[in-house]
């Protein structure tokens, strides 16, 4: 489950409330038992769920507001191929996708 350390109120990484002894709101412990359950399956549809309802928690909650978020530039020869920039702009998400035509000399 990516993210349980984030998502768990006992995690180290917690954003709003790190290393809890007990969530201290009824909605971080239905967290902790959802990040749990998909540690238990290995069933993507039933993850999936899980995660959607984690999603679905923190939007109704915002226990956070990211503010800001840093702007990225790339440089790219035209000679590489299969680049596919997602909304986030990282090229090397799919770096092992990535190719370029054979050059002769």
């Amino acid at each position: 489950a990516g993210g349980i350390s984030v998502f768990s109120s006992k995690g180290r990484l917690h954003q709003w409330y790190p290393n809890q002894k007990t969530p201290a709101t009824a909605w971080e412990a239905r967290i902790d038992e959802l990040m749990s359950l998909q540690l238990r399956t290995l069933d993507y549809p039933t993850r999936r769920k899980y995660f959607d309802e984690v999603q679905k928690i923190m939007s109704d909650e915002t226990p956070y507001i990211y503010l800001v978020t840093a702007n990225a530039y790339v440089g790219l020869k035209e000679r590489w191929k299969n680049i596919k920039i997602p909304p986030l702009g990282s090229l090397v998400w799919n770096l092992d996708e990535l190719w370029t035509p054979m050059f002769t000399p």
